[in-house]
């Protein structure tokens, strides 16, 4: 009987995520409103970080290479915050024509004549070269407190036996 619950129990898995239904994950909304959110919630992002940094550095938690990545990853995510408001902002100032192309990303282009406007909107498209970055330092300070608690654990079950 138990197993037949439990092949009942993968059936009923297997069809929930073979079958999947609509999310609902994304919500939009008109302009405005929706830009005027997604903006306030990189400012409350970037003031985050710029938060967590300065209380780190009056009072540090910890020290070492976890640390160290840490507040790097903090730096980067502050940058990302700073540059998707401003290219946020520029790309609301710029007219629709100013844009080419479907709404795929690799089908857009920017159309000459080239305004001080459209060559920032086009830098500050690059913001995965701080996000990325921001990301993988992340991981690796995460990788790291991994790695120093698992050796705490070991020294202290080495020296329980000793």
């Amino acid at each position: 009987m138990c197993q037949h619950g439990l092949y009942i129990s993968i059936l009923l898995i297997v069809l929930f995520v073979a079958t999947p239904g609509s999310a609902l994950a994304l919500q939009t909304h008109g302009p405005p409103e929706g830009l005027y959110i997604h903006q306030i919630a990189h400012v409350f992002f970037a003031i985050a970080m710029i938060t967590l940094l300065i209380f780190l550095r009056i009072q540090p938690i910890g020290e070492g290479r976890g640390w160290h990545y840490f507040r790097i990853s903090l730096v980067f995510f502050f940058l990302w915050n700073v540059n998707a408001f401003i290219a946020h902002t520029v790309e609301s100032q710029l007219p629709e024509e100013a844009i080419l192309g479907s709404g795929h990303l690799f089908s857009q282009y920017l159309p000459p004549p080239f305004t001080a406007k459209k060559v920032l909107y086009y830098i500050a498209k690059f913001d995965h070269l701080l996000c990325v970055p921001a990301m993988v330092f992340l991981v690796l300070a995460l990788k790291t407190f991994c790695r120093e608690a698992e050796r705490k654990r070991e020294d202290a079950s080495r020296d329980a036996v000793a």
